[in-house]
């Protein structure tokens, strides 16, 4: 109770400074962007004050929409969204909240134990402790009976996509997009809606964490629309998700069963019988003879079995066949089945979530299942269902505020010059890790754990553990070793001048040994871990079988 109480308190500043300022012409005249990347309007600017400070007598740490992370001396965090439906408040729409959840300050969304929404033009309060159940106004949220006839689904979407165009195609389906997502979650645990989806990852923490413990102690489900999986997120502003939050089984039934894409069986990772033909993206790199030629075979044995196959654009000009871009084959396709060595597979992951299927062609192909000699029975073992999905973090990365491809294996800072040494400071979430001279760094996921990291000295990571590696590049000092820190950690790579050069071209930041930028000093590397994940298609040996049959021989 001593967390609901804190939040509690924290909601209640807010909601009093609301009441002193609501009625003042300048509340939301912009005053500049707040951390999560958003305008700041006055209103937010003295809402959070408000929160802050009623933070300090319990010496917590606070996430907030604003001010960032604050960090704090104890052992709780706050994670807050001071304003929430800042728009609707401009416009003089009556739908806009605070938000307040309360957990530890090293944990996940799943860890938080306290949350409060508060409704601020109506004073209508949504309270929520882990295990303890959901409260409107201080009684219990009542189950409310699921009516197929009359769905009513909250979103945010752009209003060209297929939720919009599906609620028009069945008459018993009516959408709403209301503008503050944390009461429209509040709204799915009462009942009053049956479900809130949004497709694409818009939704940071902040916007959730209270409305999501809410919706869970009313009995109600928060997924990750990707995975079908309970939704989880790190505690900071860099991380955005899809979200798909439902009041009961009926209404998570009808919302799947006809707005989600058709599922690649086995999706989350277990074994499971295909239903019908699937659609394979075929991808290698045509000028390579034996990746041509196997190419032709695998497609040809694919068609003969009924199955579909699209051709990526350089095989497609090889083979004959209409040419489709990754991005293309990323809409189109259940399944990526790629020809080559793993920088085949880092490219076609770039830009999928789908499953990948790797053949392999190239010289050690540690990411592909299956050497070509075993390629065809692979597949009839895929068309039996007889397989698993293996799904690993990825991590995104900004370039002073710029966002970088997505990285499967890992982000690199490094010299642009052999031999000339960098400078550059690590920071890990706020707290400076070190300041090293050397040939760069390392920031690699446990899947690149085996790659340039472990070139480097980095350690084997098995690729289902949830860390992230730092493996320095031949530093200049004795002490200096690879650390291995948690995956939602936020680390900022910061180049320093050079002491015997400054100037430009001393260092380049390169994603998956495929995407290279010049860093220049003084500019900063933000890596974090993504919302989509990198999913491989497995049927055998599992990490250490691979390990020894590929790395040790």
């Amino acid at each position: 109770m001593q967390d609901l109480r804190v939040a509690q308190a924290l909601a209640a500043a807010a909601y009093d400074a609301w009441r002193g300022i609501q009625a003042r012409s300048d509340l939301h005249e912009k005053v500049g962007k707040g951390a999560g990347g958003n305008a700041t309007s006055r209103a937010d600017a003295v809402l959070e004050a408000a929160i802050l400070e009623a933070a300090k007598p319990f010496g917590m740490s606070v996430l907030s929409e604003e001010a960032g992370f604050v960090k704090g001396d104890g052992p709780l965090l706050a994670v807050v969204d001071p304003l929430d439906g800042s728009r609707n408040a401009g416009r003089g729409i009556p739908f806009h909240c605070t938000s307040v959840a309360v957990g530890p300050a090293t944990g996940r969304l799943g860890d938080l134990r306290a949350g409060v929404v508060r409704n601020l033009v109506t004073g209508d309060l949504y309270e929520a402790t882990k295990g303890g159940g959901a409260l409107l106004n201080g009684k219990a949220i009542a189950p409310r009976p699921f009516d197929s006839k009359e769905f009513l689904l909250g979103t945010i979407a752009d209003y060209a996509e297929a939720e919009i165009e599906e609620a028009h195609r069945r008459p018993g389906r009516h959408i709403r997009d209301l503008g503050s997502a944390a009461l429209e979650m509040c709204l799915v645990g009462t009942g009053a809606l049956d479900a809130f989806h949004v497709r694409k990852p818009w939704l940071r923490v902040i916007d959730i964490a209270a409305a999501t413990l809410v919706v869970r102690e009313a009995g109600g489900q928060v997924l990750d629309p990707a995975t079908g999986r309970d939704l989880d997120m790190p505690l900071n502003l860099e991380v955005r998700s899809g979200i798909l939050a439902t009041h009961s089984a009926g209404a998570r039934k009808v919302l799947l069963g006809s707005v989600t894409p058709k599922p690649m069986p086995g999706l989350a990772g277990a074994p499971s019988n295909p239903s019908g033909p699937l659609t394979w993206a075929l991808v290698g790199k045509a000028g390579i003879p034996h990746v041509r030629s196997e190419s032709v075979r695998l497609r040809e044995n694919l068609e003969k079995k009924g199955q579909a196959v699209l051709l990526e654009t350089d095989l497609a000009k090889a083979l004959g066949g209409k040419a489709h871009s990754l991005a293309e084959l990323d809409q189109l396709a259940d399944l990526f089945l790629t020809v080559g060595g793993d920088g085949t597979i880092l490219m076609t992951q770039a830009v999928t979530d789908k499953p990948v299927f790797g053949v392999n062609a190239g010289a050690i192909g540690f990411l592909a299942e299956v050497e070509p000699p075993q390629a065809v029975a692979a597949i009839d073992q895929i068309l039996r269902g007889d397989y698993r999905v293996e799904e690993r973090d990825k991590l995104s990365a900004w370039l002073d505020g710029k966002p970088l491809p997505d990285a499967t294996n890992e982000v690199t800072l490094q010299t642009s010059r052999i031999a000339k040494l960098i400078r550059f400071r690590i920071s890990v979430s706020g707290e400076v890790l070190d300041t090293l001279r050397g040939d760069g760094i390392i920031v690699s996921t446990a899947t690149g754990s085996t790659g340039y990291a472990m070139s480097v000295g980095g350690p084997l990571v098995h690729p289902l553990v949830h860390g992230t590696v730092l493996a320095p590049i031949a530093p200049f000092r004795l002490s200096a070793r690879p650390w291995v820190v948690p995956s939602e950690s936020v680390i900022e790579l910061t180049l320093e001048d050079r002491e015997s050069q400054t100037g430009t071209g001393q260092a380049r930041v390169v994603v998956d040994g495929q995407h290279g930028f010049d860093v220049e000093p003084g500019q900063v590397v933000r890596v974090a871990p993504s919302t989509r994940k990198a999913r491989f298609i497995r049927l055998g040996p599992g990490f250490y079988e691979r390990v020894r049959s590929k790395l040790t021989r």
